[in-house]
């Protein structure tokens, strides 16, 4: 497993690259692209690329919000994270990335990473060692799929029927 803080970048350059950072991880473990900012392409890139399968971990935020993880999906091409995220990835030989993703989004919303990380005014943040120290329940690589298959098929529905919900409510406002 390998654990990898993204780059700070305080300048902005549309024809660069795109950068991941907080606001762009939802706390139900989803990648959003609402907005986004691009950045000036680092000289050592290739570090920084994500890839299908890895785990980005929000490891600077306000305590409640410390810890929001999502896994990444290709839903962007040739991008990159800021430096308040962890890129998390793994050996998919011992852990499935979607089984690691569940089992961090119930830890932040028990409070877990609310109590591990360091407080300072206004946020807080968590290390990669601290990140990498997390014990995950490890079952056989084929339960880690069929658990991870339910729980991706019962998130699914709840993001169709949001959706559905948005929709009607656009299509039919409640009168005022």
């Amino acid at each position: 497993d390998e654990a990898l803080t993204g780059f700070a970048s305080g300048q902005r350059d549309e024809s660069g690259i795109l950068q991941l950072r907080m606001n762009n991880i939802s706390t139900d473990g989803h990648v959003i692209l609402d907005t986004y900012l691009k950045v000036p392409i680092p000289h050592d890139i290739n570090k920084y690329l994500l890839k299908s399968g890895d785990i980005l971990f929000n490891n600077t935020n306000s305590v409640d919000l410390i810890g929001k993880t999502a896994l990444f999906q290709n839903e962007c091409k040739k991008c990159t994270y800021s430096n308040h995220i962890t890129r998390i990835r793994v050996d998919e030989q011992k852990i499935v990335p979607e089984w690691l993703i569940y089992h961090l989004i119930t830890l932040r919303q028990s409070g877990f990473f609310s109590r591990i990380c360091t407080k300072h005014v206004g946020q807080a943040g968590i290390r990669n060692d601290q990140i990498l120290q997390i014990q995950i329940p490890l079952p056989p690589i084929p339960e880690q799929r069929r658990i991870a298959t339910i729980l991706t098929t019962v998130d699914d529905a709840i993001q169709r029927s949001r959706q559905a919900i948005e929709i009607t409510r656009t299509a039919y406002p409640s009168p005022s």
